[in-house]
């Protein structure tokens, strides 16, 4: 058989490209943190009602849904950093559409909701650059989740500096954030062709891929094996999914919620115009998010890695997170001034980064070892449930509002979490079993076709490579009568 061609091109100290992937989250969750707190003022300044403002998240992420099933299997055939591209592009569009919608009276409403599905078509890059790290950081498994981790951390730490810059130059137009935004996006589409190395490798030269091609042509006509199982019948990936579709409520609740939370009049914020109202309510809740973004950065960052380090479960890391932060949701609407907000959402920010620290590091070294061929892929199963999620998650978390006020659509978002927690321990349980060790698998690996393609890919740890390789050494010497004691 032709030596195949190499399908990655490793490089775990492509730092570079790293950095430029880190960028490449930011630029892709900037229309959606950046703008955050402004985006329910400026409807409502241009007379868009509450009631209105779900339907523009079901755009978005309805818009996102095609994204995620057609992006990952285009990534795997063409490249990350194509399909990344397209991304950006497309996003740069969507944001000058919003941005500009308030100076067409009487189609705001329209513009903004073309706006959002084109963003949400052009946007889900997030499992793509997950991959494109995977790609850098193999066969290095300690790299691959400290990277991940960071890169989570990163999505999560956004609101940090873009809620906050975000609501203060709202104050100067609530268009403008949307306009800053699209400049960004063009600022990211050059570095991002400048200096973001493709390492995937589709294709390899044509002589040795045809001679590959015949050969694997030969191969399929002599065996008569189970076709190639699906990503998406992957019981523990739907479960995992699972989890991540109720995630999606407290994701949409944190850009809704505080807006409307705020304009009680316990907060004082009211001035003597709706619209200098409605700046103020957009800088407040940039404000209020830091807490809840910068203790989230800390713990997925640090507190996780140590807990993480020192032996805690990753089941264990998800059940405690996910209790937290589910408690707070009931205790916001309590809440009567901006330092008893910004208190809650701190421990909030814990209970969160505790938790998507956990489940977003738990599936990585599970893809590699049972679907190595079809990572990208295989993320794009979980995130394309969150991606669901996301776009029903505004229209209840709105209308509990209309109906019964700032409360009820905070204990939605509440037992959302709860339920969100009992499907990520269940995951981590799954993946236990089914790798045969502790939930990130790290106890055995089981002898199946699938660990040996992910040992030829340099899927274990050095270590545990050693003991596979010493028990198969031991149990080869004992078939033929040899005993090394």
């Amino acid at each position: 058989r032709p030596t195949p061609p190499p399908t990655y091109s490793y490089l775990p100290t492509c730092y570079h490209s790293f950095t430029v992937a880190l960028l490449c989250i930011l630029v892709d969750v900037i229309g959606i943190q950046f703008t955050a707190p402004s985006l329910v003022p400026y409807c409502v300044s241009m007379g868009i009602g509450v009631d209105q403002i779900g339907p523009l998240y079901t755009a978005r992420y309805g818009g996102q849904i095609i994204s995620n099933i057609l992006m990952p299997p285009l990534a795997d055939k063409y490249g990350r950093k194509v399909v990344v591209m397209w991304s950006i592009g497309g996003s740069m569009i969507a944001y000058i559409i919003q941005g500009l919608a308030f100076r067409y009276e009487g189609s705001e409403f329209t513009l903004m909701f073309t706006g959002k599905l084109i963003a949400g078509l052009f946007g889900g890059t997030f499992p793509i650059i997950l991959t494109y790290i995977t790609d850098i950081s193999m066969p290095d498994l300690k790299l691959l989740k400290t990277r991940i981790t960071q890169a989570v951390a990163t999505l999560m730490a956004a609101p940090v500096a873009l809620q906050p810059l975000g609501g203060a130059i709202a104050t100067f137009g609530l268009y403008l954030p949307l306009l800053v935004s699209a400049g960004i996006a063009f600022v990211g589409l050059i570095l991002t062709q400048c200096f973001m190395v493709e390492v995937f490798k589709p294709e390899g030269d044509k002589e040795e891929g045809d001679a590959l091609k015949k050969s694997d042509e030969k191969k399929e006509d002599d065996s008569k094996g189970p076709p190639r199982p699906s990503v998406w019948r992957d019981t523990p990936l739907l479960t995992l999914g699972a989890s991540f579709f109720f995630v999606a409520f407290f994701i949409v609740g944190q850009q809704i919620q505080p807006p409307l939370l705020l304009e009680r009049s316990s907060f004082g914020l009211e001035e003597d115009s709706e619209t200098r109202t409605q700046e103020r309510i957009a800088l407040t809740s940039g404000l209020v998010a830091i807490p809840t973004s910068l203790v989230t950065a800390f713990v997925m960052t640090v507190g996780y890695l140590s807990l993480s380090k020192r032996g805690v479960r990753d089941e264990t890391c998800v059940l405690v997170g996910g209790l937290v932060a589910s408690i707070t949701f009931f205790v916001v609407p309590m809440c009567k001034t901006v330092w008893q907000l910004c208190v809650i959402n701190a421990v909030q920010g814990a209970g969160c980064g505790m938790f998507m620290g956990a489940v977003q590091a738990m599936p990585s070294k599970y893809l590699a070892i049972c679907w190595p061929k079809d990572i990208a892929s295989g993320r794009g199963v979980y995130n394309l449930m969150m991606t669901i999620g996301t776009m029903v998650a505004g229209i209840p978390l709105t209308m509990l509002f209309e109906s019964n006020g700032i409360g009820a659509s905070y204990y939605c978002t509440g037992a959302a979490m709860l339920v969100s927690t009992v499907f990520g321990v269940s995951f981590s349980k799954q993946i236990a079993a089914k790798l045969g060790g502790g939930a990130d698998g790290s106890s055995t690996v089981p002898d199946t076709p699938s660990s040996r393609r992910a040992l030829e890919k340099g899927a274990m740890e050095v270590e545990e490579f050693k003991t596979f390789l010493a028990d198969k050494l031991i149990d080869t010497l004992e078939k033929r009568n040899y005993h090394l004691w």
